[in-house]
């Protein structure tokens, strides 16, 4: 894990709050962008937390780069900024999580072993946002087309949110089984390879 902010009291907040679980290591800090992608490069740490809003090289530029060069740092965006559009930005540019600087120590570790593991995070509030009334839908990539019904919809939002198949299975009277099949289909209409890739899917056309 290396964690990037541009406050060094926040940073060092930060390592103390992922320090609490013995599953998660910090292996380094950076206080700009460009530091952190020059560490992340040197020490090929499994998570990237990176700040929106630091310089030189701010997140966004900063989380490119990675994407570019070291595609294999899941990137986890840890910010002040609640804005939907910035949220959709960061997911389409190959972030595997957007939180918010409101998250709790116990939540942030959860989020950073999630996104170890190949999942995707986004802040509760956030998510809302987006589907409440499509806000910050990007004006060249408009929501995929596809005839989804209510329930693969619905399994879509609840697995967005980090629901595992018996708590989505219990949510929906339904069987693990058929959600398993479920979004099978789900990744076959999208044309999906992977499980973990609904998730981000879901967020850039606004289905989470």
């Amino acid at each position: 894990m290396l964690v990037a902010d541009d406050f060094g009291l926040l940073r060092d907040g930060i390592e103390a709050a992922l320090g609490s679980r013995e599953e998660i290591e910090v292996v380094g800090q950076a206080e700009n962008g460009l530091e952190a992608v020059q560490r992340a490069r040197e020490l090929r740490p499994d998570v990237l937390m990176l700040d929106l809003r630091m310089g030189p090289r701010g997140g966004m530029e900063a989380l490119e780069a990675c994407q570019a060069e070291i595609p294999e740092v899941k990137v986890l965006i840890l910010t002040a900024n609640e804005n939907p559009d910035n949220l959709r930005s960061a997911i389409a540019a190959g972030a595997a999580g957007y939180l918010t600087k409101r998250t709790t120590g116990d939540d942030l570790c959860e989020a950073v072993l999630t996104v170890a593991a190949g999942g995707l995070v986004v802040a509760p509030s956030l998510v809302g946002a987006l589907t409440a009334d499509g806000a910050g839908r990007s004006a060249t990539k408009p929501a995929a087309p596809l005839a989804l019904t209510a329930r693969q919809r619905a399994i879509v939002r609840l697995l967005s949110a980090g629901r595992t198949d018996a708590e989505i299975a219990a949510e929906l009277y339904v069987s693990a089984r058929t959600v398993q099949y479920e979004v099978g289909r789900v990744k076959a209409k999208a044309g999906l390879a992977r499980r973990s890739e609904i998730a981000r899917w879901a967020v850039i056309n606004s289905l989470a």
